[in-house]
């Protein structure tokens, strides 16, 4: 098991040595251990391996595999190549550049979290496509470029390496408790196969020397500063050159010799030959599932069959790229985001290439260097596509060390800390991150204050205070908050340690929340023509930054000490300017109680040190905008104006000190006397301040005390006992100088890294004054799709959680438009899927443009919950392509899209995604005048009763010309319905047809009483305000204008359904009508019962009458849902009826009320009116008469098939091709259409029409797999015909006994492994020749469901399914066959 956070398997299991840089090479087996040598291409390693090896009777050699060829090289690696073969030669390092090197390295490391902060920024800076191939390792890239650098440096001259006490950590600070086990070349070589080029690299090196100059303030000018000024020649560079940039050449020669290696070539016949061979994928899950039973867990709602098919898919893939995984990676990345969904776990990949290359072996000839070749091809795949899991464990794994560490000290009970992991580890899941609540970062700003080894004044560390600022979401916010920091760090003169918190960087962002400025007060250094600077010289950049950069114009005239303005950025917006009221710095002039003259000096600085540029990582969630002040030394002070200032000799001469020569030690009197005069005034303008002797004494008191809690306390000696001084008591106190997390890290300067000037950011400086809510640039939309309503709820309960705050708009998917989305900055969508995989109607003409970005920021982030049944083949199919839709036009996911399976629990689904985006849009106050929309509704003039109306949602009105009811165990109703009327409306065969049902007169007076309306005042006209505040515009209903009626009977659904229970119920909660013990107990009842018991809303309201008093019509209509329409299958073809279309409808009841929609559709009698729709469908007959067909259906799934063959028999049966039926009914009364398909069999338009009675009194129950079986033969005999197609109409539960009964004949009959039936009749759907119509058997209140064997039963019943094996069939079987 690799350890968590490491390296990428290919890294932590394939030692350099296996992909060897030098061409020859040692190597050792990750999977037996033994050892190889090889003077080949590919290393050579002994795998242990199965002994029957070569004894299955598909064993293929070497020799008989078949022909394949080597992909050519792209014009990108040509290119490549040839610049190696130019790049420049340098000369050694001598001795004396080897001194160089290490001491600015040394130097440099000291800094080192900005130091490769900066060198990554500007690599990706440099060349923007280097953070597209890297995104997925963005965070880890500072490690990984400090180890390959850092090992490199160390080996230049290993004497020096042994240290006499400890120094700075020889790796990054995370590398204390991540064991990445990489040596340079380990690395160098992940990141070449990965598409880490030769030129890139190159840029890296520049990146390097650029941040060496601008972020390592020990960088001696004599010495490193002089190298780095020599360029390409200095040894900085040079070393840069010979021991990173020359052996990624190597590497990528390496990578080319492979990839045309004759190995490769074997690799690649191979993959070929696996197409032959799919029962090697199930012999590779049975082996791995039975010698790793633990990974079963993983895979328990995995389709294994399926998997096996997809990972088939994957090797050929693998075998066909070898180790070129650049072409390929963004199909990994999209297969990587389905292995974190299934949650695999890293360590998984590892043991996978264990039994992988047995399983190969077992099959195939794999001589030793193309079994290495394999592995190490697959560890490189795996490493990507375990990517985004490995990001999740690092981060659990940081998480965990922190809670862990927090329990323990703020003593939480085992029980507390174990479920909020649990909660943490779900918030990950959805959100790739997770929230801490302000407790959590209080209590980790206060740890990291302590774990900071440079930091002299800790023992104040448990008084810190915490701001939590994470709402906030623009920079004229944030300023007013740092403003509202000032304030409170300095009431009445005492400094009080502060912190305040911005939002979080997400995982693999750039920047995140950055304050440009390293402190709250600095002063401006203005260069001038002389090339002296006025003002503070450590500040010149800055200050010209902003003068150019913003148009910032300092003070008239100016000064040694005009205060710097600020600049602050957020994610996806432009930088902004800001200047603060000096009166908030708390200046404090400085002068000395014994020397009036110093007072003329005019020296100040600001009372408050407020740090503006760390970093915190508290448990592995990144903070780069955390502004933390605590109280000055007086020593700082001092020599920032002696050192930065030098005002040294001004000070001389103003207190009378002889500075003509150094010998008389003025420097150390005037440091003094500075110091002197810096506490007299803090303390003459009672100002918080301490001097640097008491302040050494308070450090090892607060040493004590953490000795005490059996706290060792890391110290870093330059900072403490060299800073106080020789005759402070810390200057002999030895330190050790280690790493505990959290702890603060400075960072980059991104207006340094980042130095391009843009029109657009100048446009955007501006001198943001008070903050307001519309500063917050966070716009948001909801847009939903829906048929039943269940999406639009969800919208509309999202909108309500989101609050006034943020008052986003709610509209229906089809509105999109350009110019709407860009007004928005985060999109909500809520999606069902409908029919076959389609979109609702009000979300199929949803289109985005090819590139979509905001107004407002640089790109739309958004999220999708996609609704639908997994009962249906097409699941959420129309959610995942809203999905990739918004992900094509490049907006960025915030939130995992989210599956809600209606045969599951949605309302638990759509919490999980409320959490997601809760962490995105947190809480935001509303603004004074906001107020929450009501609907009012107010009746009109009394119209009386009106006609039918023709048409209701794009449903037409028809007549029913036949209603004949067949009563047998279920009642059955056969309707024929006459559309010759309705203009426009076709149908095709095996289509559906879609009626929208209207409620019972009954239901709809009884509803209007409740409100005290009486059957008159119902066909009055309805008319529909929000009110918004003072605000008030009429309301946006596609059903209005209408009477109250018509609204009740044809639009709004009035019934209660398992999904509505949770809104209607909450409506009565909220109008007072029952109790909180009450409503919880409602709630915490199965939805399917409730909705039985009460069945209509009429009913609830009867059942709450307390409601009523504050209920209003208004609430009630903003609640229910529309009407759905229902999708019935045509029995008629449209070539025998065109303007009649026949529909069998079997009469769903649960307890003793009837179901909406059937109940309706039983209770019409011929000459009533319905109002149909006709829908598209996938599944019609063969365009070829002579097409041979297998159908099989349940109970009103034998109607699309009366269609089929009516059409045939239309068209002529003599021209028919075979044809097989298999029904299944209760008994024979049950039996649907029985005459249709007697005729068809006669006249040859059926071959064969078998019934399988489940329930006959008398006689042995036959179910439709019994039928199938007794029949294989006959099935196997057009099976095999390449263009038989397959046909099922039915429930799920049918249609998965049909899948098993159809896969039991072809390995019986065709005589293959239950792997090649699965391939074959996979190769059937691939080829559009496996058709499925498939429902759930629906009650009013909750879906009938059978469980899947083949989908839902999880690797461990697979397990026990496949244990049983097909014998192997007889030579003369095969030949047969």
């Amino acid at each position: 098991k690799a350890p968590v956070g490491a390296m990428p398997p290919s890294l932590a299991a394939v030692r350099a040595a296996d992909f060897h840089l030098d061409g020859k090479s040692t190597g050792t087996c990750p999977v037996s251990g033994a050892t190889g040598r090889s003077s080949g291409r590919c290393p050579a390693v002994s795998f242990a391996l199965p002994d029957e090896a070569g004894g299955h009777s598909d064993y293929i050699h070497v020799n008989d595999l078949p022909e394949a060829t080597l992909a050519e090289l792209s014009e990108e690696m040509k290119a490549d190549l040839e610049e190696i073969k130019v790049w420049p030669r340098r000369d050694p390092l001598s001795p004396e550049d080897i001194v160089v090197v290490k001491g600015a390295w040394n130097r440099t490391i000291a800094w080192k979290d900005a130091m490769m902060e900066a060198m990554v920024y500007r690599w990706m800076h440099m060349d923007p496509s280097i953070y597209s191939l890297l995104q997925s390792k963005f965070d880890e890239l500072p490690h990984d470029m400090f180890q390959l650098i850092d090992r490199s440096v160390r080996a230049l001259d290993k004497r020096t390496e042994v240290h006499h006490r400890e120094s700075y950590q020889p790796g990054f600070p995370a590398c204390v408790t991540r064991d990445y086990g990489g040596m340079p070349s380990d690395i160098i070589a992940y990141y070449t196969i990965i598409g880490v080029r030769p030129r890139h690299w190159a840029l890296l090196k520049e990146a390097f020397l650029f941040a060496m100059k601008t972020h390592n303030p020990y960088c001696y000018k004599e010495h490193d500063g002089a190298d780095l000024e020599l360029g390409e020649e200095g040894a900085i560079s040079r070393f840069f050159h010979l021991h990173v940039v020359k052996k990624t050449h190597a590497a990528f020669q390496k990578l080319i010799d492979t990839m045309q290696s004759p190995d490769a070539l074997i690799m690649a016949r191979q993959s070929k030959a696996l197409v032959t061979m799919p029962e090697i994928l199930h012999e590779f899950y049975h082996m791995l599932l039975t010698n790793h039973s633990e990974l079963c867990d993983f895979f328990q709602n995995s389709d294994m069959d399926h998997l096996a098919h997809h990972f088939l898919g994957m090797l050929q893939m693998i075998g066909q790229a070898g180790v070129r995984l650049r072409d390929k990676l963004a199909m990994l990345s999209e297969l990587s985001h389905k292995h974190r969904m299934a949650m695999i776990p890293v360590e998984a990949y590892t043991k996978m290439s264990t039994v992988l290359l047995m399983t190969l072996r077992a099959h195939l000839e794999v001589p030793e260097s193309v079994g290495s070749l394999w592995y190490f091809a697959f560890m490189s795949t795996a490493s990507v596509l375990s990517a985004p899991m490995a990001a999740e464990e690092r981060l659990f794994a940081d998480a965990e060390e922190f809670f862990v560490q927090l329990a323990k000290e703020e003593g939480w009970s085992t029980s507390r800390l174990d479920a909020r992991l649990s909660q943490i580890r779900t918030e990950i899941g959805i959100c790739g991150t997770y929230r801490h609540i302000a407790e959590e970062i209080c209590f980790g700003t206060r740890l990291a204050w302590r774990n900071a080894p440079k930091c002299i004044g800790r023992i104040a560390w448990d008084s810190l205070q915490l701001r939590d600022c994470r709402h906030v979401a623009s920079a004229g916010q944030a300023f007013q908050e740092c403003r509202e920091h000032l304030k409170a760090a300095a009431v009445g003169g005492v400094i009080t340690p502060t912190m305040t918190v911005f939002a979080p960087r997400k995982p693999n962002q750039r920047w995140g929340v950055r304050y440009w400025n390293s402190q709250f007060c600095r002063y401006a250094g203005y260069r001038q023509e002389d090339g002296s600077v006025l003002g503070d010289p450590s500040n010149a950049d800055f200050t010209e930054m902003v003068m150019k950069r913003f148009g910032w114009k300092p003070p008239s005239p100016r000064g040694r000490f005009d205060p710097l303005p600020q600049v602050m950025q957020f994610p996806g917006q432009n930088p902004e300017i800001c200047e603060f009221d000096r009166e908030l710095f708390a200046e404090i002039p400085i002068v000395h109680p014994t020397y009036p003259k110093f007072a003329e000096l005019g020296l100040l600085w600001t009372s408050i040190p407020a740090i503006t540029n760390f970093n915190i990582n508290l448990g592995g969630v990144q903070y780069p905008c955390i502004p933390f002040n605590g109280w000055f030394v007086e020593l700082e002070i001092a020599r920032n104006l002696v050192e930065r200032y030098d005002v040294g000799l001004e000070v001389a001469a103003a207190c009378g000190i002889d500075a003509s020569r150094d010998s008389n030690g003025w420097r150390a009197r005037v440091l003094h006397t500075v110091s002197e005069a810096v506490t007299h005034s803090f303390q003459q303008k009672k100002y918080s301040i301490v001097d640097h002797y008491t302040v050494s004494k308070q450090f090892l008191t607060h040493v004590d005390r953490e000795k005490q809690c059996g706290r060792e306390v890391p110290a870093q000696w330059s900072w403490i006992g060299g800073f106080a001084g020789v005759h402070c008591p810390v200057w002999h106190y030895e330190m050790r100088d280690f790493y505990l997390r959290p702890q603060y890290q400075y960072q980059c300067d991104p207006w340094v890294v980042e130095d391009d000037v843009t029109l657009e950011e100048r446009a955007s400086s501006k001198s943001v004054g008070l903050s307001t809510a519309e500063d917050d640039p966070r716009e948001v939309l909801i847009l939903y799709a829906s048929t039943t309503g269940t999406a639009q709820h969800f919208a509309r309960t999202m909108a309500k959680e989101l609050g006034l705050g943020y008052r986003p708009r709610v509209a229906e998917l089809n509105a999109v438009s350009e110019d709407l989305v860009r007004r928005y900055t985060h999109i909500l969508c809520f999606v069902s899927t409908f029919a076959d995989g389609e979109g609702p109607a009000n979300g199929r003409e949803f289109k985005l443009p090819k590139r979509l970005s905001s107004a407002k920021t640089t790109k739309i982030r958004y999220a999708v919950m996609a609704c639908g049944s997994s009962l249906y083949p097409n699941f959420c199919a129309f959610g995942k392509c809203v999905d990739k839709a918004f992900e094509d036009a490049g907006c960025d996911k915030f939130v995992t899209t989210i599956l809600a399976d209606e045969c599951g629990n949605q309302v638990a689904d759509f919490r999980k995604f409320l959490v997601g985006v809760r962490n995105e849009l947190r809480h935001r106050d509303a603004p004074e005048d906001a107020a929450t929309p009501v609907l009012e509704i107010s009746l009109g003039e009394v119209v009386g009763a009106t006609p039918e109306p023709s048409e209701i949602n794009g449903h037409r009105r028809a007549k029913v010309v036949r209603a004949e009811v067949q009563k047998g165990q279920r009642t059955v109703r056969h309707l024929s319905i006459d559309i010759g009327e309705c203009e426009g409306l076709r149908y095709a065969t095996g289509g559906h047809i879609s009626i929208l049902p209207c409620n019972p007169d009954v239901e709809v007076a009884s509803l209007a009483s409740v409100f005290g309306i009486n059957k008159e005042q119902l066909h009055a006209n309805v008319e529909a305000t929000m009110v918004e505040g003072k605000l008030k515009y009429p309301a946006s209903y596609g059903f209005l204008p209408s009477t109250l009626y018509n609204v009740l009977r044809w639009h709004m659904d009035i019934t209660v359904r398992a999904s509505s229970v949770p809104r209607i119920m909450s409506m009565v909660h909220d109008a007072g009508g029952m109790s909180v013990d009450e409503y919880a107990s409602i709630m915490g009842e199965d939805s399917g019962e409730v909705a039985a018991r009460y069945w209509w809303v009429s009913n609830v309201l009867r059942a709450f009458p307390k409601a009523m008093e504050k209920l209003t019509l208004g609430t009630l209509l903003s609640t229910l849902a529309y009407q759905a329409p229902r999708l019935y299958s045509i029995v008629s073809s449209d070539l025998v009826s065109p303007s009649v279309i026949d529909v069998c409808v079997g009469l769903v009841s649960v307890d003793i009320n009837d179901g909406l929609s059937s109940g309706y559709l039983h209770s019409v009698e011929v000459g009533s009116s319905l109002w149909v729709s006709a829908g598209k469908s996938s599944f019609v007959p063969p365009k070829s008469l002579s097409t041979p067909m297998i159908m099989v259906a349940a109970g009103t799934g034998t109607a699309p098939f009366a269609a089929f063959v009516r059409q045939r028999m239309h068209l002529g049966a003599k021209d028919c091709g075979d044809a097989m039926l298999f029904c299944g009914a209760r008994s024979k009364a049950d039996v649907l259409l029985e005459p249709v398909f007697r005729e068809a069999l006669e006249a040859k338009a059926l071959t064969a029409y078998s019934i399988a009675l489940s329930r006959e009194p008398g006689q042995e129950r036959r179910r439709l797999n019994m039928e199938m079986q007794d029949s294989a033969a006959a099935v196997w005999e057009l099976l095999q015909r390449p263009d038989c197609e397959y046909y099922m109409c039915g429930d799920a539960g049918v249609a998965d006994d049909a899948y098993e009964a159809l896969l039991q004949v072809v390995m019986s009959e065709g005589h293959m492994s239950r792997a090649r039936s699965i391939a074959f009749m996979s190769n059937m759907r691939s080829q559009g020749r496996y058709h499925l119509d498939i429902w759930g058997s629906i009650t009013q209140g909750q879906r009938v469901q059978r469980s899947s064997q083949r989908k839902k039963s999880g690797a461990k019943a697979w397990l026990e399914m496949v244990k049983v094996k097909t014998a192997e069939p007889s030579p003369e079987a095969v030949a047969g066959a």
